[in-house]
């Protein structure tokens, strides 16, 4: 694709939004900036030339935000954290500020060869093809609820949430294994 003054703008594909997907993208965003990676306190490398335009970036995930599944064991006691463990998208200022966009979908295949993606934006919505320049894949990994959220968007998670803690509430006795005195204590 190409921008108002005519330059080619390279498209990175980012499949997964969790913590390194997410981690990628600010990552990317903060080198075009100049900046150093953030986790490293080494300086970026030399481009050898100035970047023109800036790549155009795309996160392509199931969920439309990402959860924070290090809080899980506190966001399964407390309704109110439960909202600030999940942040959508499109509310990240840092992703909003360089117009990273943002796709609801699952990734059903990948064409390397033709550097085109195929993705499903919803269990029955129409299959759709993406095209890159460059593929980022962090799918990280499965887990089951309620370790990780089994919906797919922010207000399901926040039902889900809401049930199970009234669960835990109305239960007349309760076994805790593992999870640690905190979790026991909530």
């Amino acid at each position: 694709m190409f921008d108002a003054d005519g330059f080619y703008r390279p498209h990175i594909l980012v499949v997964g939004g969790a913590y390194g997907g997410l981690s990628v993208v600010t990552n990317v965003l903060n080198l075009m900036a100049g900046n150093a990676q953030l986790t490293s306190q080494l300086p970026p490398p030399p481009l050898g030339c100035s970047i023109q335009t800036p790549p155009r970036v795309t996160i392509l995930d199931e969920r439309d935000g990402i959860y924070h599944t290090m809080g899980s064991p506190l966001v399964c006691a407390s309704e109110s954290f439960a909202s600030e463990a999940w942040r959508k998208f499109d509310e990240i200022p840092l992703i909003n500020r360089h117009n990273v966009r943002s796709i609801q979908g699952r990734a059903s295949a990948i064409d390397m060869s033709s550097r085109i993606a195929t993705y499903q934006e919803n269990s029955s919505g129409p299959v759709k093809q993406i095209s890159y320049d460059y593929l980022v894949v962090a799918t990280g990994t499965q887990r089951s609820w309620p370790v990780v959220p089994r919906a797919l968007n922010r207000s399901g998670f926040l039902r889900d949430i809401q049930d199970h803690t009234s669960s835990i509430r109305d239960a007349k006795r309760a076994v805790v294994v593992g999870g640690g005195v905190y979790l026991a204590l909530r």
